[in-house]
């Protein structure tokens, strides 16, 4: 519930736009909270939960 309220804020606040087919606005909103609420590096939210390199998140 609260990652549904969060991610909507940040969609309409942020207004965000696709960079490209291999990154979606959503992905990056998803990076985002992930890494906020996981207290991780970017890194490893990006290796252990997308399908793309941790370079291209």
């Amino acid at each position: 519930m609260v990652h549904a309220l969060t991610r909507r804020t940040l969609e309409r606040v942020l207004n965000w736009t696709d960079y490209k087919g291999s990154a979606t606005w959503g992905q990056l909103i998803d990076v985002v909270l992930l890494v906020a609420a996981a207290t991780q590096t970017l890194f490893v939210v990006a290796t252990r939960y997308f399908h793309s390199s941790h370079e291209t998140v």
